[in-house]
């Protein structure tokens, strides 16, 4: 065998091993994953921060972490919104980390429209994984 068809044969393999290694062992174990919490751009009497989960590469293992998170933030506010349309409230979001848990915590006032009484609010998420601990 001629010395350039050893060098094209061992590049191959080479050129194979790299892109195996990145398709079966990097891309599923890295993620770039942020949760950015939003802010309402215009305080009318009803603020309630959001969050984001930004990411340009998720493993597919991290997918329904992601999914469920996102459905659960989807869910409260949808209730919230149906609950509380005419009133007025600040309520602020954060993330905290514990044992393994993720634990999502909305807390404010609301101020009910009706009546003019402003009560605390808390409402609280707890998740049994940790998406990401990168809060931004």
């Amino acid at each position: 065998m001629n010395k350039v068809v050893k060098i094209a044969i061992t590049a191959l393999v080479a050129l194979a091993l790299v892109i195996s290694g990145y398709y079966f062992i990097y891309l599923p174990n890295h993620n770039d994953i942020v949760i950015g919490i939003s802010t309402p751009v215009e305080d009318d009497g009803q603020y309630l921060e959001d969050f984001i989960i930004h990411y340009s590469h998720i493993p597919e293992n991290k997918v329904t972490l992601a999914e469920e998170l996102t459905n659960t933030k989807n869910d409260f506010r949808m209730n919230f919104y149906d609950e509380h349309k005419e009133d007025e409230y600040h309520i602020e979001i954060e993330f905290t980390f514990e044992k393994g848990k993720t634990i999502v915590t909305y807390t404010g006032t609301i101020t009910d429209k009706e009546t003019g009484v402003k009560e605390p609010f808390e409402k609280e998420f707890v998740h049994d994984f940790i998406l990401t601990k990168d809060i931004q």
